[in-house]
């Protein structure tokens, strides 16, 4: 036959055509990995080639020989494919095995970001627990006020002289523990003058009651505005130093010292009398010497001895008054003695007669 007639014999014998098909799709199952080993499926192809052949004769050796060139490109496309497949499997590996390896990476940049961020967080907590020991230890009241009045953080010192704790103290304000309505206005208005002026302001001395003894103790006080980095204040820094220990001195002193200067005053006096006194001695002695002698000179009866005995008795007094002079200035020892009052008031009666 010729080729042409037997082209058209292949497309009209569409059931020899299915056969074939079905038997190349049996043979590329066996290609593609069944069961059967590698001879069990050249054995199968063979007995399939012979039994082919004879049923279907040339035309059977060239569709045969179709198929083999057929099944050969497929299977070369198939391992084309494999390759293919596997350098795509190997790409994907790697590629996988990259991403593996980033995000091991990656986690153990977290897991020492997360170490470095713990340990930070101990070192801020260890710094904030330091730093309230040093507050707390200060003897000097140290806090933060707010321009309400409000203690936005307060060391042991402040709460104890207010009867109470650091955790209850800040978030209130000196009204809530001090009854001295003065004081606490006081404050008000130094803790609002010092944040409107963002000046810092020196008090030399103020007054807090103590609310366990509700006794008065003296401050001196430093306060200072708080700048934000904003450039606003709105709270400030007061420290406090107890000065009541060198008020109560300084009273005490200025006490002594005003005894001292009176004591040198009367020291002064007293000086000043003695010389009076001894120059007043003196007039007195010659008064009191001539008086003596004009009584003796008149007589008894005479009325001009009244007098002169008078002027004695007056001299007699004042020499009484100069020697309590002289005792005052210590130049002379007191000699204290009964006196009776009334003979006093009637030698006074006579005096202003």
């Amino acid at each position: 036959k010729t080729p042409a007639q037997k082209i058209a014999a292949l497309q009209n014998n569409r059931k020899v055509r299915d056969k074939l098909a079905r038997k190349l799709d049996d043979i590329t199952s066996l290609e593609m990995g069944t069961l059967f080993s590698r001879e069990e499926r050249l054995i199968n192809a063979r007995a399939t080639s012979k039994i082919f052949i004879a049923s279907t004769g040339l035309l059977g050796i060239l569709l045969l020989s179709a198929a083999f060139l057929g099944l050969q490109h497929q299977l070369k496309k198939r391992r084309m494919a494999e390759v293919q497949l596997r350098n795509i499997s190997d790409e994907s590996e790697s590629h996988v095995a990259q991403r593996v390896s980033q995000f091991q990476e990656i986690n153990r940049n977290l897991i020492m970001e997360a170490v470095r961020r713990e340990q930070a967080e101990e070192d801020v907590q260890q710094q904030r627990e330091f730093l309230r020991l040093v507050i707390d230890t200060d003897p000097n009241l140290i806090f933060v006020k707010g321009w309400d009045g409000t203690f936005m953080l307060a060391n042991r010192a402040t709460a104890e002289i207010y009867g109470t704790t650091v955790e209850d103290l800040v978030g209130k304000s000196d009204a809530d523990f001090n009854k001295d309505q003065e004081e606490v206005e006081h404050f008000r208005q130094d803790d609002q003058a010092v944040i409107a002026s963002r000046k810092a302001k020196l008090i030399v001395e103020e007054s807090v009651t103590d609310a366990r003894t509700g006794e008065k103790r003296w401050f001196q006080t430093y306060k200072v505005p708080l700048v934000t980095s904003g450039n606003s204040v709105s709270n400030l820094l007061g420290v406090s130093t107890d000065i009541t220990s060198r008020k109560l001195a300084e009273e005490e002193l200025t006490q002594t010292q005003e005894q001292l200067v009176q004591s040198q005053k009367m020291d002064a006096i007293g000086r000043l009398a003695g010389g009076l006194a001894h120059d007043f001695n003196n007039i007195l002695g010659v008064i009191l010497g001539y008086g003596e002698q004009a009584l003796q000179t008149l007589g008894q009866e005479a009325i001009e001895r009244r007098y002169v005995h008078r002027m004695v008795d007056a001299g007699n007094r004042a020499a009484r008054l100069m020697q309590q002079l002289l005792a005052f200035s210590r130049k002379q020892v007191l000699q204290p003695r009964v006196i009776n009052l009334n003979d006093v008031i009637k030698d006074i009666e006579q005096l202003l007669e």
